[in-house]
């Protein structure tokens, strides 16, 4: 019986403790720095070859005012860079593509199009679709680290935080 009672005390306090352990941790805590910090100055020493962004990416935030926010449930929105300066994507309501030119630091977005089409649902998405585009087409910064890639626009209030697509 008292052999019972401690074993009943300790999972409690088991229990209590892994509780307040449920914080996921990023799968790269690094990453997570260089995005955040992707607006406010990349260090001098740092740079990419454009050829890491040659990949297919989905969106996993966009940064718009400083404020993150995730994409609207049940939408997914993807990019994928060619070596040859081309990118298309979809962004859960129109397919969408463009030229990209890149250095070891900077990017521009030209002739972006899409397909026009009018979507209602769910809710919000041609909001999302109106964010999204309004970032790309002003990006200017990139940084890619690993299967995270983030791209900013000049204002350093807006940004969009990518993770790579495994096939």
């Amino acid at each position: 019986m008292r052999y019972a009672g401690t074993v009943l005390i300790l999972v409690v306090v088991v229990v209590i403790l892994a509780t307040g352990c449920t914080t996921q941790e990023p799968a790269h805590p690094q990453s997570q720095t260089y995005t955040r910090e992707i607006c406010t100055g990349i260090p001098a020493n740092m740079e990419f070859h454009p050829s890491s962004l040659t990949r297919t990416w989905y969106i996993r935030s966009m940064v718009i005012d400083h404020v993150p926010t995730a994409p609207l449930p049940l939408t997914g929105i993807t990019i994928q860079f060619d070596a040859n300066g081309n990118f298309s994507g979809y962004d859960s309501c129109n397919h969408y593509a463009g030229r990209w030119k890149a250095d070891k630091r900077h990017i521009s977005i030209g002739g972006l199009s899409s397909e026009g089409l009018l979507c209602h649902d769910p809710r919000g998405v041609m909001e999302q679709e109106e964010q999204y585009f309004a970032i790309l087409r002003n990006a200017t910064d990139y940084v890619v680290n690993g299967e995270d890639m983030a791209i900013c626009d000049g204002s350093g209030k807006n940004r969009l935080i990518y993770k790579q697509v495994f096939f």
